[in-house]
């Protein structure tokens, strides 16, 4: 999830159909951690994930993880692994994923994405 000075993008749907799963959250803790502004981001962290949840992964993530990243690895350079759980967790729930790596995640058939970042942080 791409945060712009701080704040989610103004399309952002707040409520039941907003959420994100527990990788994401993960990478967003990691992000916060090692923040010039630790303390600020985790509030801020805190803050939004009381509006987005972040879910847990179902047990038929694995084979959709195991799946995404044998078709990859097949076709060209693999991606991140927490990208792929990520994808992997979205494909599954058949929801779109929002995030800025534009190009990896062009790569996996079926996946619904959109990107709100307006650039491709995957570069």
């Amino acid at each position: 999830m791409v945060l712009v000075g701080g704040q989610p993008p103004g399309r952002l749907p707040l409520g039941p159909t907003a959420w994100s799963g527990r990788v994401a959250y993960g990478e967003l803790c990691y992000g916060a951690a090692k923040s010039r502004y630790a303390e600020e981001s985790r509030a801020r962290l805190n803050r939004l994930v009381e509006l987005i949840p972040a879910r847990p992964l179902p047990p038929e993530v694995g084979p959709a993880y195991g799946s995404v990243r044998a078709n990859l690895e097949q076709s060209g350079p693999p991606i991140g692994a927490n990208d792929l759980w990520i994808a992997a967790h979205a494909l599954v729930e058949n929801l779109t994923l929002v995030g800025s790596s534009t190009r990896e995640f062009a790569r996996i058939g079926g996946l619904l994405f959109e990107n709100w970042a307006g650039e491709d942080e995957s570069s």
